[in-house]
């Protein structure tokens, strides 16, 4: 393999880690937990506070929202 070869390689293998490794998982991933994780704690402390008639309602209210998904 020629000196060209091997550093256009070693170029594309830096785009990849960074690109794919590092800034796609923190946007895709990592970022739709750190964005969805207060608005989830929020529904489970007012909806799921350990009592049986709130958890059921909860309950009942998500699988409304997801058969209307459907």
């Amino acid at each position: 393999m020629n000196k060209t070869a091997k550093s256009g390689l070693r170029c594309a293998t830096r785009v990849y880690l960074s690109l794919d490794k590092g800034l796609l998982e923190w946007v895709g991933p990592y970022g739709l937990f750190l964005a969805l994780r207060p608005i989830s704690q929020t529904i489970d402390y007012t909806f799921f506070d350990r009592r049986i008639e709130t958890s059921f309602l909860g309950l009942v209210m998500g699988i409304i929202f997801l058969l209307l998904l459907m």
